[in-house]
C-alpha cells in the first residue's frame, strides 16, 4: 500500500485522458471497499486530493470523483470529513455557474448513500445545508439534493430541529451578490414556515419571523409567490406572536399591502390572493376599504373591454388578467369580516356586489371566475347568517342582487359549477330567511317570492340528481 499510494496520488493528478480518470475513482471505490483496513490510514489525504480532482469539466469524470468521495468518508476521519463538508458548501455558494453547485450536490448525495452512518453522525452540519440547496433553481441539483434530504429526514416536522440552523444559514445569504442563491435562501425560509405544520409555538415563530420577514422584501422573482404562501401560513399558525406584539402585527399588514401593490404581472394575481388570504385571517381588524382600493381599479382595467391589448403574446396575457379577474374577486370577498361588528360587516355589501357584478358581466369572466364567486358567496353568506347583526333598516335589494348574480334560473355551465351555484343561493336564502338582510314586512314578500322564482325555473330545466336535491333544499328554506 505505501508503494501504491504515491502512483495512484500521482496518477490522480496528471491523468489526462476521461477512461483513465474514471479508472482512478474506480480503483479508489475498490480500496475503500475491499481493502478498508489497510487503506483507512490514506483515506484523509486522498478525499483532500479529490477536491480539485472533481472539479473536472467532463461531467462523467467529475461524477466519478464525486462517488468516491461517497465511499473514501467511510474511512475518513471527522476533521476530514468536516473539511468535505466545509468545501461543498463553500463551492455551493461561491458558484459562478450551475456546474461547481452540481458538483457540490454529487458529493454530498454520494456521501449520505455510501457513508450514511458518517453522515448521520454529522446530520446537524450536513442536513441544515442540504435543505437549503434543495430548493436550487437548477434541476438536477435540487432533485440531488432532495434525495438526500428525503433519504436522510423522517416527516417533515424534522425542519424544527433544524429551524435555527437554517434561519442563519439563509438569512445570511439573502445580501448575496448572486441573484440564484438570493432566491433559494428566499424559498428555504418559506418551506421552513411551511413545515413547521399549522401551529407555531411563540419562540419558533419568533425566530422565524425576522427572516420570513427580509425574505419578502426581496424584488419579485419567479417563485416568490411560495414566499407569501409562507407568509400567510404564518399569520395563520404563528397567532402566538403577533397578537402578542402588536407592532409586528401592524408591520405584517403593510407587507400584504405593499406586495399586492407590486407591478410585476405574473405576480400579482398571486400577491392579491395572499391579501384576500391575510385579511380572512386578521379577524381582528377590517381591512376591507384598503383591500377594496387596492384591487378595484385593478379589476376594472382587467375587465375594460374596450382597452387595446397591447401584450406581445395575447393568450398569455388573456390568461393573466383572467387569473386576476378571479383571484381578485374571491380576494375582496373573502375582506369582508363577518366577526368584525364595528362597522357592521353588511355595510360593504353594496360595493361588493357593484364590483362583482361588473366582473361578471366582463368577457374576462370565466367559469373558474363563476365558480369562485359561488364558492366565496357561499361562505361568506353562511358566515353571516350565523352572527347577529343589527338591522335598523331592510336590504332586500342587496339580497336580491346577490341571488341575482348567481343566475340560477340559467342552468348554464358544467355540474360541478351548477352545484356550487346552488349551494350559494341556499346560503343566501339562509341567511335571508335568518333576518341578516332586515325583518321589515315591507318588501320582503317581493323579494322572497322573486327569487323563489328564479329557483323553481332553475329546478325545472335541471338535469343532474344532485344539483336537484340542493335547489330543493333552497325551496324548502323559503318556507321556515
Amino acid at each position: 500500500m505505501k508503494e501504491l499510494v504515491p502512483h495512484l496520488g500521482n496518477a490522480i493528478r496528471t491523468s489526462i485522458g476521461m477512461p483513465s480518470k474514471i479508472g482512478c475513482s474506480g480503483v479508489l471505490v475498490s480500496l475503500a471497499t475491499r481493502h478498508s483496513f489497510v487503506f483507512r490510514p490514506h483515506a484523509d489525504s486522498f478525499l483532500k486530493l479529490l477536491e480539485k480532482a472533481v472539479l473536472d469539466r467532463n461531467n462523467a469524470v467529475s461524477a466519478g470523483y464525486a462517488r468516491s468521495a461517497g465511499y473514501l468518508a467511510r474511512l475518513a476521519s471527522d476533521d476530514s470529513l468536516l473539511r468535505l463538508v466545509a468545501f461543498s458548501k463553500n463551492l455551493y455558494f461561491d458558484a459562478e455557474d450551475e456546474t461547481r453547485r452540481q458538483v457540490s450536490a454529487d458529493i454530498i448525495y454520494a456521501v449520505s448513500k455510501f457513508a450514511t452512518d458518517r453522515f448521520n453522525s454529522l446530520a446537524s452540519e450536513f442536513l441544515p445545508f442540504v435543505f437549503f440547496a434543495k430548493h436550487d433553481s437548477n434541476e438536477h441539483t435540487k432533485e440531488q439534493f432532495e434525495k438526500t434530504w428525503s433519504e436522510n429526514v423522517g416527516g417533515s416536522r424534522a425542519v424544527l430541529l433544524y429551524t435555527k440552523e437554517i434561519n442563519d444559514l439563509a438569512v445570511g445569504r439573502l445580501d448575496s451578490t448572486k441573484w440564484t442563491i438570493k432566491h433559494t435562501a428566499a424559498l428555504t425560509i418559506a418551506d421552513v414556515v411551511t413545515s413547521s405544520g399549522s401551529d407555531i409555538s411563540g419562540s419558533n415563530a419568533a425566530a422565524i419571523w425576522p427572516a420570513l420577514e427580509k425574505a419578502l422584501a426581496l424584488k419579485t422573482f419567479d417563485g416568490k409567490e411560495n414566499v407569501l404562501e409562507a407568509f400567510v401560513k404564518f399569520t395563520k399558525a404563528g397567532k402566538s406572536l403577533w397578537e402578542q406584539e402588536p407592532s409586528i402585527a401592524a408591520h405584517m399588514k403593510k407587507i400584504a399591502i405593499r406586495e399586492a401593490k407590486r407591478n410585476n404581472e405574473a405576480y400579482r394575481p398571486y400577491a392579491i390572493t395572499s391579501l384576500g388570504e391575510y385579511a380572512e385571517a386578521r379577524t381582528d381588524i377590517d381591512m376591507f376599504e384598503e383591500v377594496y382600493k387596492i384591487i378595484a381599479p385593478m379589476l376594472e382595467e382587467a375587465t375594460n373591454d374596450d382597452k387595446m391589448d397591447t401584450t406581445d403574446d395575447n393568450k398569455t396575457g388573456d390568461k393573466t388578467e383572467e387569473t386576476l379577474v378571479t383571484n381578485g374577486i374571491s380576494a375582496v370577498f373573502r375582506a369582508v369580516n363577518i366577526k368584525y361588528l364595528d362597522p357592521s360587516p353588511l355595510t360593504h355589501l353594496p360595493d361588493l356586489l357593484q364590483l362583482s357584478k361588473a366582473v361578471i358581466s366582463s368577457t374576462r369572466s370565466t367559469a373558474g371566475t363563476r365558480t369562485a364567486l359561488y364558492e366565496r358567496s357561499k361562505a361568506l353568506f353562511d358566515g353571516l347568517r350565523r352572527r347577529t347583526h343589527s338591522q335598523g333598516s331592510k336590504h332586500y335589494e342587496l339580497a336580491l342582487g346577490f341571488f341575482e348574480l348567481l343566475e340560477v334560473a340559467g342552468g348554464s355551465g358544467p355540474e360541478t359549477m351548477r352545484l356550487k351555484r346552488g349551494e350559494a343561493a341556499e346560503m343566501i336564502v339562509q341567511a335571508f330567511v335568518s333576518g341578516v338582510f332586515g325583518m321589515f314586512e315591507e318588501g320582503r314578500d317581493t323579494c322572497k317570492e322573486t327569487m323563489k322564482a328564479m329557483v323553481v325555473e332553475g329546478r325545472r330545466i335541471e338535469r343532474a340528481p344532485g344539483v336537484k336535491a340542493v335547489l330543493d333544499r333552497v325551496l324548502k328554506a323559503f318556507e321556515e
